[in-house]
């Protein structure tokens, strides 16, 4: 496997660790009674656990060098851009900076890997 993909399948893993850690968060937060509104926060929950699920299926198939698991992968690294950069905007620069760093770190990765795919027929 190339290393693209092993760097790109790794990353976005790491995305999905991210995104649980904000799911359990919001489960901490509605447990203490700090939200205003719990059907948001549960709703919020869910709409992240669906993320998760697609981040692990596309690192999967990044780690297993799949071609389908390309496109997905471009386009939410794509999509983390803008964010990386109104964080930067917004003074939490070092978040921003990582989500930049791994967006873009991402997209090259799955871009060096593309010559070499392992689909089946």
């Amino acid at each position: 496997m190339p290393v693209g993909a092993k760097v790109a399948a790794v990353l976005i893993a790491l995305q999905a660790l991210v995104i649980v850690g904000a799911i359990v968060f919001y489960g901490y937060e509605i447990l203490q009674g700090a939200t205003d509104d719990v059907t948001r926060a549960v709703m919020s929950m869910v709409m992240m656990a669906l993320f998760v699920i697609g981040l692990a299926v596309c690192a999967r198939g990044l780690a297993a060098n799949r071609a389908w698991a390309r496109t997905p992968t471009v386009v939410w690294s794509v999509l983390l851009i803008p964010v990386g950069y109104g964080m930067v905007q917004g003074h939490v620069e070092w978040i921003g900076i990582a989500v930049l760093t791994a967006a873009i770190a991402t997209i090259a990765g799955v871009v060096t890997s593309a010559r070499r795919t392992t689909d089946e027929a």
